[in-house]
């Protein structure tokens, strides 16, 4: 597929709605497969708790939460910032990044991270992780975005067996893709 240059920007709590319908389609292609009971969205409460979030994070310099605009329609989101975990060696984590089913594999999902990751490691590139499942096609993105497989542990996904797994970007690795 060829490239498809997007506008990057900051979220903003007005892109709740939009948000939540990449968040909604997005799952619902790459990880309702692996549940074995998929709830269906409560849509108005999500794009409730998107605005508030968004809202909220606005006011946190530590977060990074940025849209990706085709048309100036949202086609993805990322959202990162302080990590969550203590036992893992980083300080910052991408909490959740997601692209429209149809513009996958365009590389808009990497114009994404680059921006996050600029904003989010500065100039030193400090350590960074993301936890996913590695039944997902996701990890294949991360790997060569130079992440290093740091866990892999049994777990469950809505009522199914899973895989959780933990990327990380050491203090100084880069997050570009890897040529």
């Amino acid at each position: 597929m060829h490239t498809q240059h997007a506008h990057i920007r900051e979220a903003r709590a007005a892109d709740a709605e939009a948000i939540t319908r990449v968040h909604v389609e997005s799952s619902q292609d790459a990880y309702a497969p692996l549940a074995r009971e998929w709830p269906a969205p409560d849509v108005p409460a999500r794009v409730a708790r998107w605005a508030s979030s968004l809202a909220a994070n606005a006011l946190d310099p530590s977060r990074v939460d940025l849209v990706a605009t085709v048309d100036d329609d949202v086609v993805g989101f990322i959202g990162a910032g302080t990590a969550r975990r203590t036992d893992i060696e980083a300080e910052l984590e991408v909490y959740v990044i997601h692209v429209l089913p149809g513009h996958r594999g365009r590389g808009l999902g990497s114009q994404l991270w680059a921006a996050a990751c600029r904003r989010l490691r500065g100039e030193d590139l400090a350590a960074m992780y993301v936890e996913t499942l590695a039944e997902l096609r996701c990890c294949s993105f991360y790997e060569a975005h130079g992440g290093e497989l740091s866990s892999r542990v049994p777990s469950t996904f809505h009522g199914g067996a899973a895989t959780a797994v933990v990327y990380i970007w050491p203090k100084g690795r880069a997050n570009e893709p890897m040529a």
